[in-house]
C-alpha cells in the first residue's frame, strides 16, 4: 500500500505519512490551510480550523431554568 502524500492548499507545503488520514494532521504547519491529501484511490480534502464551518452556541432566548428550592 502506498504512504499517502498531501499538499497545501495554501502555500504549497508537501507532507507525506500514515498521521495524514487523521483530522488532527490534516492541516498545513507552516500556515495552518487545509491539506489535499491523495492515498493510493482517492483524494481527500484535509481539515483546517480557518476553514471549518461556523458553529453558533447562543442560546435560545426563552432559556429555562431550575427554579430556586423554597
Amino acid at each position: 500500500m502506498q504512504i499517502p502524500e498531501a499538499r497545501c492548499t495554501k502555500c504549497g507545503g508537501h507532507y507525506h505519512g500514515w498521521a495524514l488520514l487523521n483530522a488532527r494532521h490534516q492541516s498545513c504547519a507552516q500556515c495552518g490551510g487545509k491539506l489535499e491529501i491523495t492515498t493510493e484511490d482517492e483524494v481527500i480534502q484535509g481539515y483546517s480550523p480557518f476553514s471549518a464551518e461556523e458553529v453558533n452556541l447562543k442560546a435560545p432566548k426563552e432559556m429555562p431554568s431550575k427554579k430556586p428550592k423554597p
